[in-house]
C-alpha cells in the first residue's frame, strides 16, 4: 500500500507540466499621459503608474503533423511514515524520457501521436530494500489518439491493438505528466494579466487532471515574457484518498516556461506531502521534479 501511494505521489509532482498548453502574449497599450493645464501655474505632480502590464490569452490549436519533441522527466521524493510506532522510510528517484511525433490531426481536433518511451528508470527503497518498477511500456512505441487532453485510443506502432495493461499504463503517463499541449485545450480563450493570480476553476481542473489525486485549488500567475517564452508561476493543493482511511495531501509550487508555439518547454516543481490516517498525521515528506521538452518542430 505504501509503495503504491509513494508512486502516485511521484507522478503528481509534475502535474503542473500539463497546466499550460498554448499561450500568446499581447502587450497592453501604454497609457496616454494626462496633459498639464496652462492655468493655474501650480499643478499637482503626475503619479507614475509604472510600466504597463502584459497579458496572455490562451489560444489552443492542434500541432502540425510531422513535428516532434523529446520530453524528459526527473523527480525525487522522500517520505517518512510511522504507523503505531512502526517507522517506514521511503526514497524514490525517477527518470523518464520519451519522443513524441505528431503523425496526423483529424478534422474534429483529434491528434495522432507516435510516442516512444525511451527511458524509465525508477529506484524505490523502502527501509533500504529496493522495489521493482514494473511497467509494460518501457522501450516500446505506440500510436496514441489524443483529444482535448484525453487519450482516446492506444495501438502498437504497427497498428495492432495494445493489451489492456499497456492501454492503462499509457493513459496514466499521458493524462498528467508528459502532455505539454494539454492545458490549451481546456483553458482556450482565458486571459491572464501579468502579476495577477488566477484561480483555475475546479471543473476545468477535473477535466484536465485525470488521476488518483483530486485538485482542491490551483492558482496560476503570469510573470512576463523572456526570449524563450512566457513564464508562469503555479501553486496548488491536491488530495488522494488512499486505501481505507489513509489520505495523502500534496502541496505544490512550480514555474512553467511556454514557448511561442504553445509547447511547455520546462516545468520545475517542489512539493510537500502529508499523510493522515483516521485524521492523525502519520507521515510527511518532500520532493521535487523537472520536466524539459525540446521545441515541437
Amino acid at each position: 500500500m505504501i509503495v503504491m501511494s509513494v508512486r502516485m505521489s511521484v507522478r503528481m509532482l509534475l502535474v503542473f507540466s500539463i497546466l499550460v498548453g498554448a499561450c500568446e502574449q499581447h502587450d497592453t497599450p501604454a497609457p496616454v499621459p494626462t496633459p498639464t493645464p496652462a492655468k493655474p501655474p501650480a499643478v499637482a505632480p503626475v503619479v507614475d503608474a509604472g510600466e504597463p502590464r502584459g497579458e496572455v490569452i490562451v489560444e489552443w490549436a492542434p500541432p502540425k503533423p510531422g513535428t516532434s519533441s523529446t520530453v524528459g522527466f526527473d523527480a525525487k521524493l522522500d517520505l517518512d511514515m510511522n504507523f503505531g510506532g512502526m517507522a517506514i522510510l521511503t526514497s524514490s528517484v525517477q527518470k523518464k524520457k520519451k519522443k513524441v511525433q505528431i503523425v496526423a490531426v483529424e478534422p474534429d481536433g483529434t491528434v495522432l501521436k507516435r510516442i516512444t518511451y525511451l527511458v524509465r528508470d525508477t529506484k524505490v527503497l523502502v527501509d533500504g530494500e529496493p522495489r521493482k518498477d514494473v511497467t509494460p511500456i518501457r522501450g516500446k512505441t505506440y500510436l496514441v489518439s489524443w483529444k482535448a487532453g484525453t487519450v482516446t485510443g492506444v495501438l502498437h506502432d504497427d497498428r495492432k491493438p495494445a493489451t489492456e495493461e499497456e492501454v492503462v499504463a499509457v493513459r496514466k503517463e499521458e493524462a498528467q505528466l508528459h502532455a505539454p499541449d494539454a492545458l490549451g485545450a481546456a483553458l482556450s480563450g482565458m486571459r491572464f494579466v501579468e502579476g495577477e493570480p488566477f484561480e483555475v476553476p475546479i471543473a476545468v481542473l477535473e477535466k484536465m487532471i485525470q488521476g488518483t489525486y483530486k485538485p482542491k485549488r490551483v492558482v496560476l500567475t503570469y510573470r512576463g515574457k523572456t526570449p524563450e517564452g512566457s513564464q508562469i508561476d503555479a501553486e496548488g493543493v491536491f488530495t488522494n484518498e488512499g486505501e481505507g482511511t489513509l489520505r495523502f495531501n500534496l502541496e505544490l509550487k512550480g514555474t512553467l516556461l511556454i514557448d511561442h508555439t504553445g509547447w511547455c518547454r520546462e516545468a520545475k516543481v517542489t512539493g510537500q506531502v502529508r499523510a493522515e490516517l483516521n485524521g492523525s498525521v502519520v507521515g510527511s515528506g518532500a520532493g521535487s521534479g523537472t520536466v524539459t521538452a525540446t521545441p515541437l518542430r
